[in-house]
């Protein structure tokens, strides 16, 4: 999310849409990846129900790991 637009819970909303719409097409798990770098992502994914269940160390380059996360919706 761009800086000027966090804040105004634009991420929330369309990740509330994202996991509406996918519900409505039988979609039972949501599955991303995250740099755990990226605090606000993480925090919006967490604050939604995401939970972290691996790390793939160097998956972005050299120490730049990824956390993948799921939702069962």
């Amino acid at each position: 999310m761009a800086p000027q637009y966090r804040q105004r819970r634009v991420g929330s909303a369309l990740l509330q849409a994202l996991v509406a719409a996918l519900r409505g097409k039988g979609v039972d798990t949501i599955r991303l990846s995250v740099s755990p770098e990226n605090a606000p992502a993480r925090a919006l994914y967490r604050n939604y129900g995401f939970t972290v269940i691996a790390t793939e160390p160097g998956y972005f380059g050299e120490g730049q790991d990824r956390l993948i996360m799921i939702l069962r919706i």
